[in-house]
């Protein structure tokens, strides 16, 4: 079941990995020679270098600086998807709302996962259509409030 676990694992051990180790490893090495240069802003030696984890490739290129700006990016987002998400609980009983709410919030709080693996590279069009989607969650937000505010 675990066989390509303890045979990555075994010839890690004795020296020799895969292409996928080697490459991941070089990844590292470079994250923490540029952290060792200018740990705050970041000073990426290979430009061209694709760093295959959001978190690692905003340290590389951008530092502590950049890293803290993405996790504070996604964990607002994060938040502001929780607020709207009470806003429709306790303002909503219609089950269309609550799932819409519901979806928004967990695909807010998969950004935290995906990062992990996904390439920055790769994920500008998903971004991209993320970001239209939750603007459009947002502005129908504000307008459910707004005509709940001025019903009242």
């Amino acid at each position: 079941m675990f066989s390509h676990l303890v045979n990555a694992l075994s010839a890690y051990s004795d020296g020799n990995s895969d292409v996928s180790t080697k490459t991941r490893l070089k990844q590292l090495s470079s994250i923490w020679i540029t952290l060792d240069n200018n740990m705050l802003l970041g000073t990426p030696l290979d430009v061209d270098l694709i760093i295959e984890n959001a978190y690692g490739h905003y340290l590389y290129y951008y530092g502590i600086f950049g890293l803290l700006n993405l996790l504070l990016l996604i964990f607002f987002i994060i938040i502001k998807l929780y607020l709207n998400l009470k806003f429709i609980f306790k303002n909503t009983i219609d089950i269309r709302h609550r799932s819409i709410g519901i979806s928004m919030f967990l695909s807010g709080f998969s950004l935290l996962i995906f990062s992990l693996a996904g390439s920055p590279l790769d994920a500008n069009k998903s971004s991209y259509l993320f970001l239209l989607i939750l603007g459009m969650y947002s502005a129908a937000i504000y307008n459910f409030r707004n005509d709940n505010n001025n019903g009242k």
